[in-house]
């Protein structure tokens, strides 16, 4: 949410709307297995862009694109990378913004440096947990090894975390009138009744009568409460007794509205306070003993209902002030694709193709330009440009599998089915162990009616999909709507054994434990 600014740890923080907040670079030089240089200063390090006079380094644009790049490797694809560097940089430039005006308003002389290093200490004992180290002093050592020191980073860290309380004060102070009416909750309550319902927490511990009588279900409910109220732990009780599948959870069953349980067991929960252990009740499944843990009522709902609203209403009155202060500043974007990728945002195509055709020049390596360059086109409805683009890509780099797959795809979605195939062909012949790419040509033949063709190229797939689950769960749905039974059942007993394999391995795993 745009005003979480800074939560318990230097993440960046991501907002949809009109604004993110990005911590700059701090994970980055937190992370012990990062490399040094990563944050070391290039010595002719140029502008990205100026915000109102002030520069937008090169260097941590690519330190910041480079960290999510990693965090999210191999989920990112070609054709979204613009959008992402867009989006980077966008980020930069908010948080530039936000500098300048904290600044403006004198709020940073308003923090104190007890607070400072409050959060500094939250932030590398957050930072302890996901490394191998169990203390400070052990942190510091690991750091050693790679020429670094724990000292060296808090004294990186502080003025970044004076910057964001900073922000924390300026977005209070722009948000202190939000207010929210018993009217406006009431109104919010009432047109949303159904969603904001009375809830109950609470575990259980279920013994069975399908195994033995209901007088013996019944003392035997009796002899684990009286442990319960002799001191047991109720959730240790449950993993011990119970014979639901909530036992091995410690009987946790979540929270519950009216209508979600049966009727006796509902009305008993709804009826106990919290904390309170209930005597063994009857339902057709067995005797339950509850434990309450928590309850929302009426005024409950009202109260998180009045947040919402709050939130809200901060939420926009932040986005309004923000908005006018980025249209009033002056803002100038130097990265060719990026401008390019901004003006086919606002519509403005023709700029957007030269731009792209500028940036292709002056960055060869840039091949994800083409999808960028195709997206217009297919926006104009210009589908031979699109062509054309996807083949002068895939001449320009013939080892990049997804142009032909764009390419197969625009020729499949125009009805060109053997155009496509051909692509498919073409490709397969330069990345033969790409099982969703003879999926992809299976199912073109499927559309031809070429069964054998088509059987062939999901067998290809089958094979190179290893223990993919879900991969030998689509083809078993495939050969079911081909009529194909043995191929199905095939497909499912592959299914079973990898699962039989995952079970195996769990148990083992827990053995082990």
């Amino acid at each position: 949410m745009l005003l979480n600014f800074f939560r318990e740890r230097m993440k960046i923080i991501a907002a949809i709307g009109v604004i993110v907040f990005v911590a700059g670079g701090v994970l980055i030089y937190l992370n012990p297995g990062a490399s040094p240089k990563a944050n070391q200063a290039q010595a002719f390090d140029r502008p990205i862009a100026t915000v109102n006079g002030a520069e937008v380094s090169y260097q941590k644009f690519n330190s910041q694109l480079g960290s999510i790049l990693q965090k999210y490797k191999g989920r990112i694809s070609p054709s979204q990378v613009l959008s992402l560097k867009s989006r980077v940089l966008n980020n930069m430039i908010n948080q530039k913004l936000l500098v300048q005006q904290v600044k403006e308003k004198g709020l940073k002389s308003q923090i104190s440096q007890e607070a400072v290093e409050e959060k500094l200490n939250q932030i590398i004992q957050n930072f302890i947990k996901q490394t191998p180290a169990s203390s400070a002093k052990e942190l510091d050592k690991l750091l050693k090894k790679q020429g670094r020191s724990l000292a060296d980073i808090k004294t990186n860290l502080r003025p970044r975390i004076k910057e964001s309380l900073a922000i924390q004060k300026l977005q209070q102070k722009i948000t202190k009138q939000a207010k929210v009416t018993k009217e406006e909750v009431n109104k919010e309550y009432t047109k949303n009744k159904k969603k904001y319902k009375n809830k109950v927490t609470a575990s259980h511990i279920l013994i069975k009568t399908d195994k033995r009588t209901t007088k013996e279900a019944k003392a035997k409910a009796n002899e684990i409460l009286a442990k319960i109220k002799n001191g047991q732990e109720f959730s240790k009780m449950a993993k011990k007794y119970s014979e639901g599948p909530s036992g091995k959870k410690g009987g946790r069953l979540g929270s519950f509205a009216h209508g979600q349980m049966v009727p006796a067991f509902e009305k008993k929960a709804f009826s106990m306070s919290v904390g309170e252990v209930s005597k063994p009740v009857k339902t057709r499944f067995g005797y339950h003993l509850i434990k309450v843990t928590d309850k929302t009522n009426q005024e409950d709902i009202k109260e998180q209902i009045k947040d919402k609203l709050v939130a809200q209403q901060k939420q926009e009155q932040f986005n309004k002030w923000f908005t006018a202060v980025k249209d009033k500043a002056d803002i100038v974007i130097k990265a060719q694709a990026i401008k390019a990728y901004q003006a086919f945002k606002d519509g403005k195509y023709k700029q957007a193709i030269s731009g792209y055709k500028a940036a292709m020049k002056n960055n060869p390596q840039a091949s994800y330009l083409y999808h960028n360059l195709a997206q217009v086109y297919q926006k104009q409805k210009k589908t031979d440009k699109v062509i054309t683009t996807y083949q002068e890509a895939i001449k320009k780099y013939p080892k990049q599998i997804n142009f032909y797959t764009k390419l197969a795809n625009l020729y499949k979605k125009e009805g060109k089915t053997e155009k496509a195939i051909n692509i498919y062909k073409q490709v397969l012949k330069k990345s033969k162990g790409n099982a969703q790419l003879h999926y992809s040509l299976g199912n073109l033949y499927r559309e031809l009616d070429k069964k054998d063709k088509a059987v062939a190229q999901y067998d290809k797939f089958s094979e190179l999909s290893g223990d993919n689950i879900m991969a030998h769960y689509r083809l078993y749905t495939v050969y079911q709507k081909m009529g194909l039974k043995e191929k199905a059942k095939q497909e499912m007993e592959k299914v079973k054994q990898i699962q039989k394999k995952r079970q195996q391995k769990s148990k083992e795993q827990r053995k082990k434990q």
